[in-house]
């Protein structure tokens, strides 16, 4: 930390604020305890920094220089999952923007806020794009009063606590160790002309009793540990929402009543919007439209069972027995889709665990045969070390030799991995999936002196990462075989990443190969067609069917691309949101 005169005449000349300086421990601090240092203070620094100017910077002896720096908020403020910013204005006005990041999809919200007073009983209205004016004018209409509490704008960031798995994907932290920092900055805080007000938005302070209300509808409803955000009011403009006098909070006041009146009413606009991801996922898909009829597609009988009726209107029991029928179908249809996607896993896990083979008995190899020269340099110089040294080092190769013996055990078992069991669709960064499955092939990309250029934007999907990864590794696999044919130089691949105003998500997968012929383009997703000399030919096909089947999407080969070679449009639709 700096010292008092370098801050009153030197380095630190410009810093105010308190200096906290700890020496003598009583124990050696390592980079765990340094790391948790961080994270602890982290809590303490605001996300708003907009808001807040409190800020700390931490300083340590050189061995430990990559600690020191000024604290940053915990990262899980970066990654939200829905956000809502706008303002109230003096008259009731209120302009929000409300977005939901995984389907990049944003509402924007504007009306009136007033309290309604009749019979005695008050409540909040919120009345669309109406004229103000006109409404308070209105003969007859009950009698509107605008909010006590004066102007506001807020900033609120929100998450979904079981859907975290983008945050750990870039964060690198456990989920617990997530939900852990969500917890210590969960809240909704209360700042005016840029100062914290107390105690609004401190661990467990639920002030806006989400909780309490969440109970009612706990599926739609927010909970105060979902929620990260703050409320900026001054001092001028809202001299209702005064201090209590023993400084504790603001008056209870019905300027305060407004306050949490209207924050409930905010929140209902993120809650809807979530709702709306939530449920509309699927219904959404489905209406897209898809032009070939899928492979999973269930039997529909109800055009039989009509004229059935209308022919034959007192045969029952055909009826019966065909709804048994269609039942049944649908049953075994379940069956043979769980069958059919666990080969299709084996189809790609077969591919990685060549490649685990393949890499990885190289090294193995080369241990064993450097086991057996250390043996013969000890046989062939046995003056070099005391005879007991010598007994040991050959006994230490020998060691090394078995050891080899054993993981080319390990590697021959795992040879015929049987396929994976699809798990349950998680909230992820598309783009970290694509990563991933280039790294899988990272040793033969580096081979082949491959260009690689990667999309830099951030999705945020639900979605299965095997899926997904199946039909990068497959393209992949596809490129890196076909631009071995051009010079070295040349060789590069380009993935992209969009998302359209109606969330359906295009993937670009381009490369600088030759492309696809005239003769095979006509075959090229069919099963068993491979332009490849000894390609079976279900990569595309595979890759094919889990788009269509499981996203109601289309696999395409385009043309134009920008790299002169084969481009691939991947559309998904469904299970995305």
């Amino acid at each position: 930390m700096y010292s008092k005169e370098e801050l009153v005449g030197g380095r630190g000349k410009n810093l105010h604020g308190t200096i906290l300086r700890n020496n003598g421990l009583k124990k050696t601090w390592n980079k765990q305890d340094l790391e948790a240092l961080q994270r602890v203070l982290a809590r303490l620094v605001s996300p708003f920094n907009s808001i807040s100017n409190f800020s700390i910077r931490l300083e340590l002896p050189p061995l430990y220089s990559e600690f020191s720096g000024e604290i940053s908020p915990p990262e899980i403020v970066k990654y939200p999952h829905y956000t809502i910013k706008g303002k109230v204005e003096q008259d009731g006005r209120y302009t929000f923007s409300v977005s939901a990041l995984a389907e990049n999809k944003t509402q924007n919200k504007s009306g009136y806020f007033t309290r309604l007073s009749e019979n005695g009983e008050k409540e909040f209205w919120s009345l669309g794009e109406k004229e103000y004016q006109n409404i308070i004018d209105n003969d007859g209409a009950p009698r509107l009063f605008p909010l006590a509490m004066g102007p506001l704008e807020i900033d609120l960031m929100v998450w979904d606590r079981d859907e975290l798995g983008n945050v750990k994907q870039v964060t690198s932290q456990s989920i617990k160790e997530i939900r852990k920092d969500l917890d210590e900055i969960a809240g909704v805080n209360i700042y005016r002309d840029d100062f914290r007000v107390l105690p609004y938005g401190e661990p467990n302070n639920d002030w806006l009793r989400l909780d309490m209300r969440r109970v009612q509808k706990p599926v739609k409803r927010l909970s105060n540990n979902q929620i990260v955000g703050y409320i900026s009011i001054s001092s001028d403009k809202n001299p209702d929402l005064r201090d209590k006098s023993n400084r504790e909070g603001l008056d209870e006041n019905q300027s305060y009543k407004d306050l949490v009146e209207t924050m409930i009413r905010i929140l209902e606009f993120v809650e809807d919007l979530r709702s709306e991801v939530k449920s509309g996922g699927e219904k959404n898909g489905r209406n897209q439209g898809v032009n070939q009829p899928s492979l999973f597609s269930g039997l529909d009988l109800g055009e039989l069972k009509r004229a059935i009726k209308e022919d034959y209107p007192d045969a029952k029991s055909i009826i019966v027995n065909l709804e048994k029928v269609e039942k049944e179908y649908g049953r075994r249809l379940s069956k043979i889709k769980e069958v059919v996607q666990r080969y299709r896993g084996l189809s790609v896990l077969g591919s990685m665990v060549d490649i685990i083979l393949h890499d990885g008995r190289h090294p193995l190899d080369r241990i064993g045969k450097d086991s057996i020269l250390g043996k013969e340099d000890i046989e062939d110089n046995p003056d070099l070390f005391p005879p007991e040294k010598i007994q040991k080092l050959y006994n230490r190769f020998e060691n090394i030799a078995i050891q080899k013996n054993n993981l080319a055990t390990i590697f021959r078992r795992i040879e015929p991995l049987a396929g994976r069991k699809k798990g349950r669709p998680q909230k992820l960064y598309l783009e970290e999936i694509i990563k991933s499955s280039f790294q899988v092939l990272e040793s033969e990309i580096d081979r082949l002196g491959v260009n690689i250029e990667l999309p830099q934007s951030r999705h945020l999907v639900s979605l299965d990462p095997g899926e997904i990864q199946q039909i990068i590794i497959n393209l992949l696999d596809n490129s890196l075989y076909w631009l071995k044919v051009i010079p070295r130089k040349s060789r590069k691949i380009q993935v992209s990443v969009e998302r359209n105003s109606s969330g359906e998500i295009t993937i670009l997968f381009s490369d600088s190969g030759p492309g696809v012929s005239e003769e095979m383009k006509e075959k090229l997703f069919l099963p068993y067609e491979s332009g490849k000399p000894n390609g079976i030919g279900l990569g595309l096909s595979i890759a094919g069917e889990i788009i269509k089947d499981f996203y109601e999407g289309d696999l395409d080969l385009v043309k134009g691309g920008d790299l002169g070679g084969a481009t691939f449009r991947i559309t998904l639709r469904k299970r995305i949101k």
